[in-house]
């Protein structure tokens, strides 16, 4: 079956998938001026999108709006997330497994940690199972 809309004669066509999440076997088929015809088919792989938002500054002592009192790392269109909070000697401070319920505090073993830069590693896991890495680093002011 092909619907009346899957065929263009454009130079550059495009095509709205209904699906956010599918796969779809596309097939190019070009014909000179002169009658010779070729195609190719690929295999294309449509899947929602991944958001993830990692803020560059947060404020755990309470002097700024209440929102920034936690490092909170906003996520969508994932099923699997890990996030590490590195000091500069490398030593982990914080890992979180879910973004909403475990943020942090900017503590360390129960204590406050100082002003500073801190590094952070994330892993993201999306919905097709493809695998995304963030590095960064976030400010703690105090």
């Amino acid at each position: 079956y092909t619907a009346p809309d899957d065929i263009s004669n454009l130079e550059n066509p495009s095509f709205a998938y209904a699906d956010d999440t599918m796969q779809y076997n596309i097939r190019f088929t070009v014909v000179s001026d002169k009658g010779c015809v070729d195609d190719t088919v690929k295999n294309i792989k449509i899947g929602p999108d991944i958001t993830v938002f990692i803020p560059t500054a947060f404020s755990p002592d309470g002097a700024g709006p209440n929102s920034n009192n936690n490092l909170l790392v906003v996520a969508q269109g994932y099923i699997d997330y890990n996030l590490k909070i590195f000091n500069r000697w490398g030593e982990k401070l914080f890992e979180s497994k879910h973004p909403v319920d475990e943020q942090w505090d900017g503590t360390y073993q129960g204590e406050p940690v100082q002003q500073g830069v801190y590094v952070y590693y994330a892993e993201v896991i999306a919905f097709d199972g493809e695998l995304y890495k963030y590095s960064g680093t976030v400010t703690l002011i105090r």
